[in-house]
C-alpha cells in the first residue's frame, strides 16, 4: 500500500461583499430632488409618477436602472462637494493659523522692542549713577566742612542762647528788687546840723569887721 502524504487544505475565507443596487430612474430623481431641496417639486413628480404607474402607462423602458455611467457622474459630484468643503475647512483653519501667526510676530516685534528701550534706559541710568557718583566725590569735602560749620554755629546759638536767658533771668531779679525797693523804702536817717557855707561865714565876718556889706 503506498501512502500518500495530502498538503493540509487551508480554508480560504472570503469577506462578504457589499454589492450596491443600482438605482432605478425614480428614485435616482428622487434623491436628486431632495438633495437640490426641491420638496415641492418632489411631491408633484411623486404624484404624478404614481398616477402613470397605477394606469399602466409607464413601460419597463422608463422603470429601468440608471446606468452605471450617471451612478458613477453622482459619486464623483458628491466626492467632488465633499472635498469643497475640506478644502473650504483647511483654508479657513490656514487663514486662522496665518493671522494667529501675524499676531505673534507683532507681539514678539513689540516685546523685542521694548526689550531694546529698557536696556538702553538701563544703561542710560547706570551712566547718570555713575555721573552722579563722581559729582558727589567731589563734593563731599564741602558737605563735610559745612556740616562741621553748622555744628559750631548751632553750638555758639546754644551758648548765646543760654547767655541771654541768664540776662533775662538777671534782668527779672533786678526789676523786681527795684520793685521791692520802691514799694517799701527804708527809714531815713537823721541829717547833721547844717553848717554855714565859708562864703557866708567870710560875710559875716565883714559885716562884723565893719565892713558893709553889698
Amino acid at each position: 500500500e503506498s501512502c500518500s502524504t495530502a498538503a493540509p487544505s487551508t480554508l480560504v475565507r472570503k469577506s462578504p461583499e457589499s454589492r450596491v443596487r443600482p438605482e432605478v430612474i425614480d428614485d435616482f430623481v428622487r434623491n436628486f430632488l431632495v438633495k437640490m431641496k426641491l420638496f415641492r417639486t418632489l411631491d408633484c413628480f411623486q404624484t404624478e409618477w404614481y398616477e402613470l404607474q397605477e394606469r399602466g402607462l409607464l413601460s419597463n423602458e422608463d422603470t429601468r436602472t440608471v446606468p452605471d455611467v450617471y451612478a458613477q457622474n453622482q459619486q464623483l459630484d458628491n466626492e467632488i462637494k465633499e472635498l469643497h468643503r475640506d478644502l473650504a475647512k483647511l483654508k479657513a483653519a490656514t487663514n486662522e493659523a496665518k493671522e494667529m501667526y501675524i499676531k505673534l510676530k507683532k507681539e514678539r516685534d513689540f516685546h523685542r522692542m521694548h526689550h531694546k528701550r529698557v536696556l538702553q534706559e538701563k544703561n542710560k541710568m547706570i551712566v547718570d549713577m555713575k555721573r552722579l557718583r563722581q559729582h558727589y566725590d567731589a563734593y563731599e569735602p564741602t558737605l563735610k566742612q559745612l556740616k562741621t560749620q553748622y555744628e559750631t554755629a548751632m553750638r555758639e546759638k546754644m551758648l548765646t542762647k543760654l547767655e541771654r536767658d541768664k540776662a533775662v533771668s538777671q534782668i527779672i531779679g533786678l526789676q523786681t528788687t527795684l520793685k521791692q525797693i520802691v514799694a517799701h523804702p527804708p527809714p531815713a536817717a537823721a541829717a547833721p546840723p547844717a553848717q554855714p557855707r565859708t562864703q557866708d561865714r567870710e560875710k559875716e565876718k565883714g559885716g562884723v569887721g565893719g565892713l558893709r556889706v553889698p
